[in-house]
C-alpha cells in the first residue's frame, strides 16, 4: 500500500462522525467531566448501600486519558 493511499484511508475512517467525535476548542476533552460524573454515581451507590468499600475502591478512576488513534499499515500482510 502506498503512503498516500494509507493516509487517505485513515482520513476517510476519521471523518466518520458516527464513530469518532473530534475534540476541538469548542468541545474540550470530555474525559475529566466523564470521570467526575462516574465518581458521583459511585458515591450515590455507596450511599444507597449497593456498593461496599472494596468495590468502590476497585472502581475508582484516576488520571484518565482519552483513547489514541494509531494509523499503522499492515505491512506484514502479503497482497495477492
Amino acid at each position: 500500500m502506498e503512503k498516500t493511499d494509507c493516509r487517505n484511508q485513515i482520513q476517510e475512517i476519521l471523518q466518520d462522525q458516527n464513530v469518532y467525535i473530534p475534540i476541538s476548542n469548542k468541545r474540550r476533552n470530555p474525559t475529566s467531566r466523564t470521570e467526575l460524573e462516574f465518581e458521583k454515581k459511585l458515591l450515590d451507590l455507596k450511599k444507597l448501600g449497593s456498593l461496599n468499600e472494596t468495590d468502590d475502591w476497585k472502581l475508582c478512576l484516576s488520571d484518565s486519558t482519552p483513547a489514541s488513534f494509531y494509523g499503522l499499515p499492515k505491512i506484514h500482510k502479503v497482497e495477492l
